[in-house]
C-alpha cells in the first residue's frame, strides 16, 4: 500500500511546506469542533467464512460527514460514514461490498501529558454506534453462477479516546480510538432465499469494530483547517461463521470550525 501512496503523500508534504512557508500564527481548536467532510481511498480486505475462507481484496473509497461540539467540560460527535464498491475480488470471482455506520462519541477532558516537550490534550469518554455490512458475492458454480449475500449489523456500546498535541501556532497532531466493547449483533444470510437470521449479544471476544486513526491538522485560520491522516478500521465476528475485515485508508478532510 505504501508504493501505493506514495504520489499522494509526496504531493501533501509538498503543499504542507508550502504551507508552513506562508502560515498565519492561528491558535489550534481544542479539542478540534464544527463541521468535517472527510474522504480516503485505501485497500480492503475481506475474508466472510459464510460465503468463502478465501481472502478477497480491493480498494474502496471511503467518505464521511461530522458535526462535533465542544462545551466546556464535556464535547461529543455526530458522524455518518459509507463505503461501497463492486469489485472486492479473488481472482475472477468478485463481490459487491457496502459498510455504513452511524455513530455518536462523548469526549471528557481527563488530563494533559507532555509529549516530546510538547503538551498532548487527552479525552475520553464513551462511544455508540450503528454498523452496516453487506456482501454480495458473485459464485462460479457447475458452470453457472450463484449470488449469495451476506449482512451483518451491529448496534454498539464502547468506549473512545483522543489526542491533541499542538507542536505549532497553526498545526497539531491528532489520534483517535474508538472500541466497541458490547453489542447487539445481527447475522443474516440469503435472505432473498429465505434462509432466515441469527442475532445475540456479542462481546469484545465475539464481535467488534475498532477504528484508529492518525494525522496532522493544518489551521487556515480560525474558522478553517484541513487535515490528512491514516485510518485503520477492522470488523470481526466470530459468534456465528467467522466475518473479518480489514479496511486501511489515506484521507484528506475539511472542517469548518463553528
Amino acid at each position: 500500500m505504501s508504493l501505493r501512496f506514495a504520489p499522494l503523500i509526496a504531493i501533501i508534504s509538498c503543499c504542507a511546506g508550502a504551507l508552513l512557508a506562508q502560515a498565519p500564527s492561528v491558535q489550534p481548536v481544542l479539542p478540534p469542533t464544527g463541521l468535517t467532510v472527510q474522504y480516503g481511498l485505501g485497500q480492503y480486505a475481506l475474508r466472510d467464512e459464510y460465503i468463502s475462507k478465501e481472502r478477497y481484496s480491493g480498494i474502496m473509497p471511503y467518505v464521511s460527514a461530522e458535526w462535533s461540539r465542544f462545551h466546556g467540560k464535556w464535547g461529543y460527535r455526530l458522524g455518518f460514514e459509507f463505503r461501497q464498491a463492486t469489485e472486492i475480488s479473488n481472482n475472477n470471482v468478485a463481490a459487491g461490498i457496502l459498510h455504513a455506520a452511524l455513530y455518536r462519541d462523548y469526549f471528557y477532558p481527563v488530563g494533559r501529558k507532555s509529549l516530546f516537550g510538547n503538551d498532548a490534550y487527552l479525552f475520553l469518554g464513551p462511544a455508540t454506534g450503528i454498523h452496516i455490512y453487506m456482501n454480495d458475492q458473485q459464485v462460479a458454480a457447475q458452470g453457472a453462477f450463484n449470488f449469495d449475500n451476506s449482512m451483518a449489523t451491529l448496534f454498539s456500546l464502547g468506549i473512545n479516546a483522543m489526542a491533541v498535541v499542538p507542536f505549532r501556532a497553526h498545526l497539531q497532531i491528532e489520534g483517535s480510538l474508538r472500541l466497541s466493547l458490547l453489542a447487539m449483533g445481527v447475522r443474516s444470510t440469503d435472505v432473498v432465499e429465505g434462509e432466515g437470521s441469527m442475532g445475540g449479544i456479542l462481546t469484545l471476544l465475539s464481535g467488534t469494530d475498532p477504528t484508529a486513526g492518525c494525522g496532522i491538522r493544518y489551521f487556515i485560520d480560525e474558522r478553517l483547517s484541513l487535515k490528512a491522516a491514516y485510518r485503520l478500521q477492522i470488523l470481526r465476528i466470530s459468534k456465528w461463521n467467522p466475518l473479518l475485515s480489514v479496511d486501511d485508508n489515506i484521507t484528506l478532510s475539511i472542517s469548518v470550525h463553528i
